[in-house]
């Protein structure tokens, strides 16, 4: 079998293209995922594939089953269910989501993130590339992080994706809602908000319209959360009056 190698424009990492391997594919009709925190299914250890190393910051992996291939940063966090409701429920601040899957592979939980190979993380970007970036976008998403207390907010938890522009907040593990508070560190929130009101800004980015009360707001909200949560894992419904009861909290603080 003749294989011929080739170097990706983007990431100036070789690509392996084998005539052999590209004919057996080709009569294989693949799903298309639609990155939306569901379940893919259990499948053996040896649908993985190797590990890319992009010199961003990430390490992408591939899976490959008669049904479909999946491309992305692979995490197995201790509950693989919250990364994926933290996720969706961004489209609820008009947020963008990286997109995520759960997979069982070799009996292990994964989370399956939608990375590109166009992807940053911030943490390897110089001072002059993160002071060209959208500092309201990144405001916006540290925000979200705050209102469902994410640990771990710093540059490596967001990565830039250089194709689009676009700024994605991927690394959110767990959510300490309903235990305790967690505040970003003093030197972050410096960086990224200089001298704007950090929780006035976690209160803009609710889709609350300027003549509806926090009360009227609330209400309709809480189901919209609870509708997307329960989609994902019904076990963690709970969450919907942690997150209603903090917003009510935060938003009497700041009146």
């Amino acid at each position: 079998m003749v294989e011929v190698t080739m170097m990706c424009k983007i990431s100036n990492l070789p690509i392996i293209f084998s005539p052999t391997r590209m004919s057996k594919q080709s009569t294989i009709t693949r799903k298309t995922l639609t990155w939306d925190g569901s379940f893919l299914g259990e499948y053996p250890s040896s649908i993985l594939g190797t590990k890319i190393a992009t010199n961003r910051g990430l390490i992408l992996r591939t899976v490959e089953t008669k049904t479909f291939r999946a491309a992305g940063c692979f995490k197995c966090p201790r509950d693989t269910s919250i990364p994926c409701i933290l996720d969706e429920l961004k489209a609820c601040f008009d947020l963008p989501k990286i997109g995520t899957h759960r997979i069982k592979i070799g009996g292990r939980m994964y989370i399956i993130y939608h990375n590109r190979l166009s992807d940053w993380s911030l943490n390897k970007l110089s001072k002059s590339q993160i002071d060209k970036l959208d500092k309201v976008k990144m405001q916006r998403l540290i925000s979200f992080r705050f209102l469902f207390s994410v640990p771990h907010s710093k540059n490596s938890s967001f990565v830039f994706r250089s194709s689009t522009g676009e700024i994605y907040s991927f690394n959110e593990p767990k959510t300490y809602l309903g235990e305790c508070t967690v505040d970003p560190s003093e030197r972050f929130i410096k960086n990224w908000f200089k001298e704007i009101d950090f929780r006035k800004s976690v209160l803009s980015i609710l889709p609350k319209s300027d003549n509806e009360s926090i009360e009227n707001f609330l209400f309709s909200f809480r189901w919209k959360i609870e509708k997307i949560i329960e989609r994902i894992d019904s076990n963690y419904v709970w969450l919907t009056s942690y997150i209603i009861e903090k917003i009510a909290k935060l938003s009497t603080e700041i009146e």
